[in-house]
Order: structure tokens, then C-alpha cells, then sequence
């Protein structure tokens, strides 16, 4: 009997299903489960290329030629996002079109894949599954990038309908996600679940403890707060920054903020203008050096801008909760990323601009013996919740 066929494809780029992350990990679950996996991973323009056909044992890896799709400006974006359908459905052609998948998998962004969708073969009970981890244009719209009733946005929103009715399946990250795509889009809600950003657990490097501390003379009792992840408009920068000038009049916290993006520059400026001593930016980490910051850490934060009318689900809480760190979140008024830590005591939720008074009072009446008890139900929250085993058995079970 053969072995069932799944083509995952995305704007991220994937060089082996071996190396961590919420889309290695869950391809790694189809493999372990005698899955034939093909992947389509855009190389982007500067990128150097060895082999365009990369095949180990299960799993082969067709590097497509594109734009930058991460890490440039949004024009350039825009323009990748919407030629990739075209570089895709000529890689599919040329390598892929005698083969029949029971799996097609695949997350947004982008939405601009309905012709490829539809030239996919398929065998008699396979299905297309979507992971839905941006609703475009909307989150354009929230931050005033586009306007609402556009006709560059009515245009967007018609392709977004096509795309959710194009698909036999719609993972969402989180219950309000879900209900927000029931509620605001033209959606069969029979084919709408929640299956969260997800990863393997026993792919988690072993690291060694507290060289990141010694290495900036951090005292092993000082508190370290660790941000990791984006820094662009959709984190709500200014919130990064005013924590990061109450915390400058705390004693024993260090707020260390692990990332890129277009606000890095203003906040770099924004920290050297007010003489921030205990805040540090860190913008070329590895991820390795970033998870020992994170191991070592006490509590980890979430950001996002406050303009947010769709619930986000950010998949950087995985690395917090894998290292038992509380999640500290500051978000819009309708993410439910901070619902389950509350729930569980483990971490904080605030979601109103006018809340950093009750925020103050939170660090200020933080008690370490507490942040290890919440952050080890951070860690059940994990292990209950978040794994990529239970979203690959989502997916599988839809199989005849």
C-alpha cells in the first residue's frame, strides 16, 4: 500500500522539515506517520541556491525562485506575494503534476493562491486545508495601511471569500479567531476549527544554564523580562517603549527585546535618547542565543497595536511557555491571546491603552516564588494545548 501524499506550500521558507518551528514541526508529524511530503519554499531574490530539488527519505523540498517575501519593504511584499501563485503553479507543473495528494496544506498569507488551488490534482478523498494565521486585507485596514472601502480593497476581500470557499478546511489559532471568521466572512462554519500554532516539544535544544546572565552581569535574583519576535507597527511600538522607560526606574529588571522589523531603528533611538540602561535591543540574535535569553528569562511579553479588529494569535508564547516563563500580554481589545493564562494562572492580560496604571501595579507587587509557579502552568498550558502531534491529528483524521 502506498503512502499517502501531502503538499504543504507557504511564503516561508522551509530548507528541511529537521529544523524547529511551527511548520517544520508539523510537517515532522506527517512524516513520522509514513506521509510522502512535498514542499514548494520560496528561495527569495539573494538567497543562494545549491540544489532547487533537496530529497531526504520522505520528504522532498522544491526551492521556487521569488521576490522577498520577509524582511523588505511592502511594496515588494505585495509584488511576491502575488507572483508566488504563478512561480508555484510552474514548479507544480514541471515537477509534481502526475501526483494525486490526499493533503493539501498551506497557511496565510498569502490569499493569492486560488488558481493554483484549483490546477492541484487530487486523489478521490483528499481535501485542501488552510491554516489561518492573517486575515488580509482587515489587518491592513486596522492599521491604516489600506482603506476600507477601497477598490484595491474590495478587490482583496473578493479573493479572501474565494480563498475561504476554495478550501475544505480552515484551522483557526484560537476560539475568538475562529468566531470572528464565522461571524465576518461569507464561511461555512462546519468546516471552521480551532488548531493553534503548534509545535514539537522534544525538538527544543538543550542549553546550558545561565551563561546569558553572566555574560551582562545580571544577578541571579534580578528579574529579566524578555520580548522576542517582530518589531513593526502590528506590535504597537510605542507600548515596548513606554514599559521599557517605567521599567528603567525599577530596581532589579531587565527588559531585553529580541528582534527586527521596521520599528527597530525608532526604538534603538527611542532607548539611547532616554538613556535606557537596563533595556537592551538585540536585532541579529540566532536562535539558539535567543532561546538561552529566554531560558534564562522570568517572564515573557506580547504586543499588539492597540487598532487591532481581528483576534491575533502571536506563536512566539511557545518558546515562553517551553521555557516556563508566565506570558505577560498587552494587546487590542479582542485578542484572546492572554485568556488562556489567566484562565490558568498562568501569566497576565491587559488589553486597554488606559490599563498601564494596573499594569505598574503588577510588576510592582511581582513575586519570583510566584512567576516559577505560573510559569509551570505555562508549561502545562503547553504541553496540553500547543503541541503539533494533537494538529496533525486534527488534520489526519479527515482522511477516509
Amino acid at each position: 500500500m502506498s503512502n499517502k501524499k501531502l503538499l504543504f506550500f507557504s511564503l516561508f521558507k522551509i530548507e528541511s522539515i529537521d529544523d524547529q518551528g511551527i511548520y517544520p514541526d508539523l510537517l515532522g508529524q506527517f512524516s513520522l506517520n509514513n506521509f510522502d511530503i512535498y514542499i514548494l519554499s520560496p528561495s527569495e531574490r539573494g538567497d543562494k541556491i545549491t540544489k532547487r530539488i533537496i530529497k531526504k527519505d520522505n520528504v522532498t523540498i522544491i526551492q521556487v525562485k521569488s521576490l522577498k517575501t520577509q524582511k523588505t519593504n511592502k511594496l515588494e511584499k505585495l509584488l511576491s506575494s502575488l507572483s508566488l501563485e504563478f512561480l508555484f503553479l510552474r514548479s507544480y507543473r514541471k515537477e509534481l503534476n502526475n501526483i494525486e495528494f490526499d493533503v493539501v496544506l498551506f497557511p496565510t498569507p498569502t490569499i493569492f493562491v486560488n488558481n493554483f488551488l484549483n490546477k492541484i490534482k487530487l486523489s478521490k478523498d483528499g481535501f485542501k486545508y488552510l491554516l489561518l494565521k492573517d486575515i488580509f486585507p482587515q489587518n491592513a485596514i486596522d492599521l491604516n495601511f489600506m482603506k476600507s472601502n477601497s477598490f484595491v480593497t474590495r478587490f482583496f476581500e473578493k479573493i479572501e471569500n474565494k480563498l475561504y470557499n476554495n478550501v475544505d478546511y480552515i484551522g483557526c489559532m484560537s476560539p475568538e479567531n475562529k468566531r470572528f471568521l464565522i461571524n465576518n466572512r461569507s464561511v461555512n462554519k462546519n468546516k471552521v476549527e480551532v488548531n493553534p500554532n503548534s509545535l514539537d516539544l522534544s525538538r527544543y535544544p538543550i542549553l546550558e544554564k545561565d551563561t546569558f546572565r553572566k555574560s551582562k552581569n545580571i544577578l541571579k535574583d534580578d528579574l529579566i523580562f524578555v520580548y522576542g519576535g517582530n518589531l513593526g507597527k502590528p506590535q504597537g511600538i510605542e507600548k515596548i517603549m513606554k514599559l521599557a522607560k517605567y521599567l528603567e526606574t525599577q530596581n532589579s529588571i531587565y527588559f531585553i527585546i529580541c528582534g527586527k522589523g521596521t520599528e527597530s531603528n525608532n526604538l534603538k533611538n527611542f532607548i539611547k535618547k532616554e538613556n535606557l540602561k537596563k533595556t537592551k535591543s538585540y536585532s541579529n540574535l540566532t536562535k539558539l542565543e535567543y532561546l538561552q535569553i529566554v531560558k534564562e528569562s522570568n517572564m515573557g511579553f506580547v504586543f499588539l497595536h492597540k487598532s487591532f479588529s481581528i483576534p491575533n494569535y502571536p506563536s512566539r508564547i511557545l518558546d515562553y511557555m517551553n521555557y516556563k516563563l508566565p506570558v505577560f500580554s498587552w494587546t487590542d481589545n479582542v485578542s484572546d491571546v492572554g485568556d488562556v493564562f489567566i484562565d490558568n494562572n498562568a501569566g497576565f492580560s491587559f488589553k486597554y491603552e488606559d490599563d498601564f496604571s494596573e499594569i505598574k501595579s503588577v510588576i510592582n507587587n511581582l513575586i519570583p516564588q510566584e512567576l516559577r509557579m505560573m510559569g509551570e502552568n505555562s508549561y502545562e498550558v503547553l504541553v496540553n494545548n500547543f503541541q503539533s502531534k494533537k494538529s496533525y491529528e486534527l488534520i489526519a483524521k479527515k482522511l477516509k
